[in-house]
This record gives structure tokens, C-alpha cells and sequence, in this order.
């Protein structure tokens, strides 16, 4: 009796924190901001690309441009002002404007001379709610789940982008849905205006896989084909991908936190070009991709995808000849870390099999089995 009030007593807490977290918009997430020495981290042999929340590129050194030693007056963040290259201009530090095309015309001229004699690109992508240091961590689990003799042949490209991230103390933590849409926001300008143009830029003939935790899907469909923005949303244009070089996709993604933005009616149209499989590990029960079950996955940025059963089976019946989605039910409880859906080593071992991660894919690997 004494355990059942303690555990409604603490679900009432996290409740009434949610709510007001969400009327406190000012509770704004520290963005993720690399450190000078990213480009350089002896922990990761894979190149490092970091985007702002507009999908520009951080220089690989601070010598371009000193982001480190730059302090966002405290008041800025509490008024909606976010931490963008393009707008340091003016208080100090050199102009990001300019550099811009030098600096992502580098990391593409970087990423195929690694393409050279390779097979496959591999793309990690982290989730919301991402500092630099968990991010790289999130990166470091999905890498020790490639096959070493696929990795080989293959380049890795780690993609942090400007998730937000929350004080990781207590019910500060909760604050994280004041800011959970500016972050769809800040992933799909890195996926159209950032990760596209790199794809675009690829110039070797090669497979490209992608796995992603939580919100990074976001970031990789928009690369892929254009999401669906608010009306009063800027920086919604770029060229579409279209590149004869790529040629197949295929993704695994892990809480998928997205829905009808990305998967509308106009998708299989867009990826005419280039055909898609998605391979999704959802649970119904994840908190944060189920709205901690308390209001519909659809409501404040759509997450269907990764624990709204319905919905998923729905879209897996959808005739898209450009797009095949199957999925995986995980039955972890309500943790959504990627570190929890990896804890199920055969339904990991199944998806990084299905693209081509893995040599060998588990006897038991049967995709859409849920239970009623």
C-alpha cells in the first residue's frame, strides 16, 4: 500500500512538472554547443559533423570562429534568442557568413576522400534532449553494434545536431517539453539545409545506412525529403536530394519521434528518386514518444511512430512504392534511452541486420509481431 501511494504520489509530481514546464516557456534548454577539440576526439574514429539549430556547420576549430569563449548574455535565451552561427555576427567574434561554403565544402571534400575503396556510408544520428558529451556516448553504443567486418568497409559519419538539453537535476529534467518544439524545429533545418547538402555532395558510389535514437529520424528525413513545417516557420527551402552516387537507403530507428510531418501523403512521391526502408523500433509504453500516455502521441509535435501501435500498422499498410517501413516491437517499459532498447540484443541484432550492419541476422527476427 505504502509502495502503490509513493508511486502515484510520484507520478502526480511528474505530472504537475510537465505542465508546468510546458506554460514556463521561458525554461529555455542549454543548446548543444561541441567544444573547440570536437573535429579531434581520440574516443571516435568517425567524422564529426555539428550543426546550430539553422543546420549550419561548426568549423572544425575554433580558429574560424571562436564559438567556445563567446557567452550568450543570459537574457537572450529567456526571450526565444537561440545560439546561431549566423548570429554572432556583430558582438565580437568573427562572421560565420562568409566562411560558410569553405566550411561545408571542407567536411564533404573530408567525408569522400574516407569514401575512397569503401562500400557504405554509416550515419549515427543522436535524439533530443542531447548534450555533446551523451550525444557522443548514444554514438559510441550504436558503433559497437557494427559488424567490425562491415565497418571496414565503410566510412562513419556522427551527426550532432541542436537538440537542446535540459539541467540534469531532478524535476529540472522535466523541463525538457518547454522546449521539445523548437527542437523538431532545429532537426529538420539540420536535415534539410545541413545533412542534405552533405548527401548531396557525396561523389563515390555508395550504400547509405542510417541509425538513429528518438528525434535523429527527424533529422535524417528531412534530409531526405521535405517535412512539413508551421506556416511561421523561416528556412523551409532547399534544393532535394539527388544524387546518383547513393545507391540505396536504409535506416534502423530506435523511439522514432515522428509522425504525420514526415510521413504524409507527399512522401512516397519525393523519394522517387531515392527508395527508402525503414526498419523502426517503437514502444507503446516509452514515455516520451507516448506523452507519457496521458495525451495523444499526435498532440505538441507528433511522435506516433514510435509507441502509437494503430498508427504504425496503418502506415505499414500504405501503399508507398518509395517507401517501406516495418517495425519492431520493444517491450522495455517506459525508459526511452537508447540504452534501454539496446538491452534487447536479439530485436538490436535484427534491425542492424536488416540494414546490413551485421553479417548475420537473428533466426528471430519477424518484424511487426504486436501484441493485441
Amino acid at each position: 500500500m505504502e509502495l502503490a501511494r509513493y508511486t502515484k504520489g510520484r507520478a502526480v509530481a511528474r505530472l504537475a512538472s510537465l505542465v508546468a514546464a510546458a506554460v514556463l516557456g521561458g525554461c529555455a534548454g542549454t543548446h548543444l554547443i561541441p567544444p573547440g577539440d570536437y573535429a579531434d576526439a581520440p574516443e571516435s574514429s568517425a567524422l564529426r559533423v555539428v550543426f546550430d539549430q539553422d543546420g549550419n556547420i561548426y568549423p572544425r576549430t575554433t580558429d574560424l570562429i571562436d564559438w567556445v569563449d563567446y557567452r550568450q548574455p543570459f537574457w537572450e535565451p529567456l526571450l526565444g534568442n537561440g545560439f546561431q552561427l549566423t548570429a554572432l555576427e556583430g558582438k565580437g567574434v568573427k562572421l560565420y557568413a562568409p566562411l560558410e561554403m569553405s566550411v561545408t565544402n571542407d567536411i564533404i571534400t573530408r567525408l569522400n576522400k574516407r569514401l575512397e575503396s569503401k562500400k557504405m556510408l554509416i550515419v549515427l544520428v543522436h535524439g533530443f534532449n542531447n548534450d555533446f558529451s551523451f550525444a557522443a556516448a548514444n554514438f559510441g553504443l550504436m558503433n559497437a553494434r557494427i559488424d567490425p567486418a562491415v565497418r571496414e568497409q565503410a566510412a562513419l559519419l556522427e551527426v550532432f545536431w541542436d537538440g537542446l538539453d535540459p539541467r540534469r537535476d531532478g524535476l529540472w529534467e522535466m523541463t525538457a517539453v518547454s522546449f521539445w518544439r523548437k527542437a523538431l524545429t532545429y532537426s529538420n533545418r539540420a536535415g534539410i539545409h545541413g545533412l542534405r547538402t552533405i548527401l548531396n555532395g557525396v561523389d563515390k558510389d555508395v550504400d547509405v545506412r542510417f541509425v538513429t535514437h528518438s528525434r535523429g529520424i527527424g533529422v535524417v528525413l528531412s534530409a531526405l525529403a521535405d517535412p512539413v513545417f508551421d506556416r511561421h516557420i523561416y528556412g523551409t527551402q532547399a534544393a532535394p536530394l539527388h544524387n546518383p552516387h547513393i545507391r540505396s537507403i536504409k535506416i534502423a530507428a530506435f523511439a522514432p519521434a515522428i509522425g504525420n510531418g514526415h510521413l504524409d501523403c507527399d512522401l512516397n512521391e519525393q523519394l522517387t528518386r531515392h527508395p527508402v526502408e525503414l526498419f523502426a523500433g517503437i514502444n507503446r509504453s516509452d514515455f516520451a514518444t507516448s506523452k507519457l500516455g496521458l495525451f495523444p502521441a499526435e498532440m505538441y509535435g507528433a511522435s506516433n511512430l514510435g509507441s502509437d501501435v494503430d498508427y504504425v500498422r496503418r502506415q505499414i499498410k500504405m501503399d508507398r512504392k518509395n517507401f517501406r517501413l516495418r517495425a519492431f516491437e520493444f517491450t522495455h517499459g517506459a525508459k526511452h534511452g537508447l540504452s534501454h532498447y539496446f538491452a534487447n540484443d536479439d530485436l538490436t541484432t535484427c534491425m542492424f541486420g536488416l540494414v546490413d550492419l551485421r553479417k548475420r541476422v537473428a533466426n528471430s527476427c519477424s518484424p511487426e509481431v504486436f501484441a493485441n
